[in-house]
């Protein structure tokens, strides 16, 4: 098991049902990708559990654990900014990457990953939080993700198994800007 779980955000009203869907999907990626346990963690309050590593996130979801969802209707600055200011790999959930389930993702099954790009850990290593995607939004990669390439490609990078290189997929011509993970496995051979 990782020792520092993905912090995966619900900004929108979704059905319990599609966030069931998320989390096997990508639960099932990261074990068919080196990950013993699942390594996702929905956060759906502001109070966190003593010993994080040993809370991911399995399904089926209690549909109560959303009912105070503090991360409702929230932007994506507003939602890294949180995760700056109270996660950390310390505590066991990242702080510079996350998931996050918005609207979008009842209409297309896909969801918004948030990436601070590689040479900026660097640059702000000595900063306690890191500027959002609207005040430095060349220190973000920000894209659309399906379920199953989610956490995998954030947990890749978490590790340092792989880089910003992950992401690359999307630049490619007629490509409609959605990260799959198949589409990367089949490039690579």
């Amino acid at each position: 098991m990782s020792d520092t779980l993905c912090p995966v955000f619900c900004t929108a009203k979704l059905p319990i049902e599609l966030i069931d869907e998320f989390f096997k999907e990508a639960n099932k990626a990261t074990q068919d990708n080196c990950y013993e346990a699942p390594v996702g963690y929905l956060v759906a309050s502001t109070t966190l559990p003593e010993v994080i590593e040993e809370s991911a996130t399995i399904c089926p979801i209690d549909e109560q654990a959303l009912q105070d969802n503090p991360f409702l209707n929230k932007t994506t600055t507003e939602v890294i900014d949180w995760a700056q200011s109270n996660l950390h790999p310390e505590c066991g959930l990242l702080n510079d990457q996350v998931v996050i389930l918005d609207d979008r993702t009842a209409q297309d099954k896909t969801c918004l990953l948030l990436s601070l790009k590689e040479h900026y850990i660097i640059e702000f290593a000595n900063r306690k939080t890191v500027p959002g995607p609207e005040e430095a939004p060349d220190a973000w990669i920000v894209i659309r993700s399906d379920f199953q390439s989610s956490i995998v490609t954030i947990m890749t990078k978490a590790t340092g198994v792989g880089g910003d290189d992950h992401f690359e997929p999307l630049g490619r011509e007629g490509h409609d800007g959605v990260l799959r993970i198949r589409e990367t496995h089949a490039k690579d051979g």
